[in-house]
């Protein structure tokens, strides 16, 4: 960071506390204080208010800089943002809503939204969204198997029987225009994350976990992104 920015960046102990503190009120203008991670703290996943409020008082302004991050209903977001003014955002998650703002309000067509990640639970009213825009769906990643299920493939996880949104509601609901929805046909699994092996099959095995799209699978992604 201090090589990015070519300046000194003092680096906390802690990200809250009295020494924290400390050097928090010794800043001059134009320094830099760096806080050590939040979530060594389970307080911050628990969007604790006096976990909020110990890191609000750091500060005069919040900034927020990462679209990935701005969503979670965290101390360090959701929390400090009921307690201090926010500032313009950050130049990334400036960009970020630029370019996303663009693509769902006047898309090139075709517009083929990928989605994958693990959880479906934080991504329901996005995909909901989604589909009603898009003249296609891909889904990969750890959260096709979520979906899998709902054909009755795979077993229940806790992110399933989180999700209210399911495969055929997926299908149902798209609109006559859009392509099909895609799932992949054939995966990544391993026994260890360092051992992997690629099956034409839906069904892993009991000792195997699914990890991605496998080659075949992304071909046909690519195709459809070509149509």
């Amino acid at each position: 960071m201090e090589e990015l920015l070519r300046r000194t960046v003092q680096m906390a102990p802690d990200c809250v506390g009295p020494a924290v503190e400390k050097l928090a009120q010794a800043l001059q203008p134009g320094g830099i204080l760096l806080l050590e991670n939040l979530r060594f703290h389970p307080e911050e996943e628990a969007n604790d208010p006096a976990f909020a409020k110990q890191l609000a008082s750091l500060a005069m302004f919040l900034c927020r800089m990462l679209l990935a991050q701005v969503h979670r209903a965290h101390a360090s977001t959701a929390g400090v943002a009921a307690l201090l003014p926010s500032a313009p955002p950050g130049f990334l998650l400036a960009k970020e809503i630029y370019f996303l703002s663009k693509a769902l309000e006047n898309p090139e067509r075709p517009f083929i939204a990928i989605l994958g990640g693990a959880k479906v639970s934080d991504k329901i009213a996005v995909i909901d969204s989604l589909l009603e825009k898009v003249n296609g769906l891909v889904i990969g990643g750890a959260m096709a198997y979520t979906f899998m299920k709902a054909q009755g493939v795979g077993s229940a996880t806790p992110e399933w029987s989180r999700t209210k949104l399911t495969w055929p509601k997926v299908r149902s609901r798209r609109p006559k225009k859009t392509h099909p929805a895609f799932l992949p046909l054939d995966h990544v699994v391993v026994e260890r994350v360092t051992r992997r092996r690629r099956l034409r099959s839906h069904r892993t095995g009991p000792s195997r976990m699914g990890r991605s799209a496998s080659i075949s699978a992304r071909t046909r992604s690519n195709r459809l992104l070509r149509s």
